[in-house]
């Protein structure tokens, strides 16, 4: 096979490659991001914007982060919530994240902390645990975000609990440019659902690197207080 033939078909390769690379990607305007998303695309219902939130990465590259509601015209309920992270691109924007929850987000929360620029997302599911699942992000220079590893507060304390002893519903964590903090309570047996007896558990999340350049949160320090709801 001479190397005309070769070049030909590795430049065809590439062709298909870039694309098939090309059309992975989703690109939108800023108007179609804010505007209400019509019925049957992502859910049954409209989804109106309830946060639309513009960041700058330390080469100031623009990513914009919004979240929209599923529009059921009543005030409480299991609406879907769709977040999404952009970066842009020219006029436009490329689609970088897609989360969907039948809870609910809290308002997107960006910060810079040691040096790192970080995006937190909170996902709540509806009912009086207030689970919680943190999507955190690290927005990167190159106008990229990296998925950052979180581990909640309550999993490294399971360990230290007494005996008929137990953390019933998710942790509360503030995230700020002065530091990573958690609070959470402890219920002991007997305990009503709303009513923790057992202590309170405040302290801080460390943030470290594992491999490569990625970063992984989880606890650093835990101070047990006592705690009795009635008092």
């Amino acid at each position: 096979m001479n190397k005309t033939i070769l070049i030909c078909r590795f430049s065809i390769l590439f062709y298909l490659f870039g694309i098939h690379y090309a059309s992975a990607k989703q690109i939108f305007t800023k108007n179609q991001i804010v505007a209400t998303i019509p019925e049957e695309k992502d859910s049954h219902n409209s989804m109106d914007l309830i946060w639309g939130i513009t960041q700058y990465t330390c080469n100031q590259h623009e990513i914009f982060i919004s979240v929209h509601k599923e529009n059921l015209n009543r005030e409480f309920s299991d609406a879907q919530h769709i977040a999404c992270i952009y970066r842009k691109i020219g006029e436009e924007y490329e689609l970088l994240k897609k989360i969907h929850t039948m809870g609910y987000f809290e308002e997107p929360n960006c910060f810079w902390i040691e040096r790192k620029q970080l995006i937190q997302i909170t996902e709540i599911q509806y009912g009086t645990g207030h689970i919680r699942t943190e999507h955190i992000f690290r927005p990167l220079c190159s106008g990229d975000i990296q998925k950052v590893e979180f581990i909640p507060a309550p999993l490294f304390y399971k360990k230290h609990l007494n005996e008929a002893e137990g953390i019933w519903k998710g942790e509360i964590n503030k995230f700020s440019k002065d530091g990573l903090f958690f609070t959470f309570y402890i219920w002991k047996e007997g305990d009503p659902n709303c009513c923790p007896s057992a202590g309170k558990v405040t302290g801080t999340y460390k943030i470290e690197k594992t491999k490569g350049d990625s970063l992984k949160i989880s606890a650093k320090e835990f101070k047990r207080e006592p705690y009795d709801h009635y008092q």
